[in-house]
């Protein structure tokens, strides 16, 4: 995008907001293909169809990026807008693209086969980890980072799990 003074410092104002580390990857590349569909155009020259357009270039297994792309795009607007560099915001108007959810949830008898073998294989810590992910409802990460020094004791003897959380709620 560009405006009257040059190109608009997307990535600036991004480092600007304080994301994490990661966050900030991820919005850089929604931005680079914002750069690949739409280049140095004028911010305020691309219209709505435009944007359909490019949207619509993105094959259906990556339906989740053209539904991101189409977001950071809308917050691009709303901040270009602020800043005087146009009055219109072509995104509005545009549903967000369709994207299918691949995953499914797990159901008890699948947790059940994956206990057994498990159990039967050679790495003994994989049924636990299955169990405690059942007891504590923690995610993959989650328990992956968890170590023996998580067990707290509390003032009355008791132990327990202290469980951090990698993502915020």
């Amino acid at each position: 995008y560009t405006n009257a003074a040059g190109i608009i410092p997307i990535v600036q104002a991004l480092l600007a907001k304080g994301y994490k580390a990661q966050t900030l990857k991820n919005r850089k590349s929604l931005v680079e293909h914002c750069r690949r569909l739409w280049g140095s155009r004028p911010i305020g020259e691309i219209r709505p169809h435009e944007i359909a357009t490019g949207l619509k270039s993105f094959p259906p297994e990556k339906s989740s990026t053209a539904q991101r792309v189409h977001a950071e795009v809308r917050d691009a607007y709303a901040d270009a807008i602020a800043q005087d560099w146009c009055s219109f915001n072509p995104a509005l108007p545009l549903k967000a693209p369709k994207h299918r959810v691949k995953r499914a949830r797990l159901t008890l008898p699948i947790w059940q086969a994956l206990r057994t073998l498990a159990h039967a294989g050679p790495q003994r810590w994989v049924e636990s980890m299955l169990l405690l992910a059942l007891v504590t409802g923690s995610r993959r990460g989650d328990l992956a980072a968890m170590r023996f020094e998580h067990i707290v004791t509390g003032e009355d003897g008791q132990q327990a799990l202290r469980i951090e959380q990698q993502k915020q709620a």
